[in-house]
């Protein structure tokens, strides 16, 4: 298995202008794809399906704690429990019980089956989680149940990406169609409402002392909003990130995982490290347009190569030359894809 050199930042967070102070907390890891905390502890899950605690007060390395199944990715954590999901299902493991860490599927409750949750979250004793399909569900399983069963609380969501929850207001990124909705938990028959639109792949919500704080997946970048704000301004915290894939809060810091797009070693820990300086900028005078069978690139000064990928990361066109104008894409499926050219610009698109 081809391990990528990744890194987990620890970033000093203030309050909208964030002055970073950039230290790399872990580096070399195999595409961390999850990150939570809770106290002075972080857990992180990585590509093979392992997942890893880490004290941040410590000097000690990261411990591996649990090896599961296929798509393992870390949630939240809940009173004494990590939940997670892997395969076709969500599990926990109590965190607290030291004794069978590095044991796999040992000291693991599974909850609910064949489900492929893409956000979960845990409030007064109710999981509540979403599955990231056309027809989008938010469903609950009480935890207090002697036995644990599905509930839908809510549908009509378009591919629901994740989900988080304050003073019974539910959060609902969908990814697809940029926009971050809301519902009350209290209500009888609760209705959808559009917190934001026009938000860039939005994905990870993340809640801290009234603020709402989520990555935008297609421009890289980590944004907030303050919820006690009516007009919900967009405050972007950090920008240029090179393959955020999660982050946590704790205390006034922000742990963040990054798994470079590109996936080549050679330039990950510099492009990581200047992607996080806020004053570092990017061309935004290209425009680009598509008629479905090529790209038509406007103000495209100092470009020679350009690679595709798909919104999962994969690259779908490699690296390529550039001839100054025009990128035939008829050979692409429909779908929404990220361009990237060679000076860090990229821009996500709609064929």
């Amino acid at each position: 298995m081809r391990v990528l050199f990744c890194v987990i930042f620890f970033i000093q967070v203030y309050q909208l202008n964030a002055q970073i102070q950039k230290s790399i907390f872990i580096n070399n890891l195999d595409y961390p794809s999850s990150i939570v905390g809770k106290n002075n502890n972080i857990y992180f899950s990585v590509s093979n399906n392992k997942i890893f605690k880490k004290n941040i007060t410590s000097n000690q390395n990261a411990s591996l704690i649990f090896e599961g199944e296929n798509g393992l990715k870390c949630h939240i954590v809940y009173n004494d429990y990590l939940y997670f999901s892997q395969g076709d299902k969500i599990s926990r493991i109590n965190i607290t019980d030291t004794s069978n860490y590095y044991k796999k599927n040992t000291n693991v409750e599974d909850i609910i089956y064949g489900v492929y949750p893409s956000g979960l979250s845990v409030s007064n004793n109710i999981l509540y989680y979403t599955e990231q399909k056309e027809s989008g569900k938010v469903f609950s399983v009480n935890l207090n149940a002697d036995f644990y069963n599905s509930e839908v609380v809510i549908d009509d969501l378009y591919y629901p990406s994740d989900i988080t929850i304050s003073n019974n207001i539910v959060y609902v990124s969908e990814i697809s169609n940029d926009r971050i909705l809301k519902f009350n938990l209290l209500d009888d028959n609760p209705n959808i409402e559009v917190l934001l639109n026009n938000v860039d792949g939005p994905f990870n919500l993340v809640i801290n002392n009234g603020k709402l704080y989520f990555i935008e997946e297609f421009k890289y970048k980590i944004s907030m909003i303050n919820l006690f704000d009516n007009d919900y301004n967009t405050n972007e915290i950090i920008n240029n990130l090179n393959g955020p894939t999660g982050f946590e809060i704790i205390d006034d810091c922000i742990y963040l995982s990054l798994s470079p797009f590109d996936g080549e070693k050679g330039n990950i820990a510099v492009g990581c490290s200047k992607g996080l300086d806020l004053d570092k900028k990017i061309d935004k005078k290209i425009f680009i347009n598509s008629n479905g069978k090529e790209l038509i690139i406007n103000g495209a000064s100092g470009l020679t190569t350009y690679s595709i990928f798909d919104i999962y990361g994969k690259k779908t066109v490699k690296k390529s030359k550039f001839d100054g104008e025009k990128i035939q894409i008829q050979n692409l499926k429909k779908g929404i894809y990220i361009i990237k050219f060679n000076n860090g610009f990229f821009q996500k698109i709609l064929i």
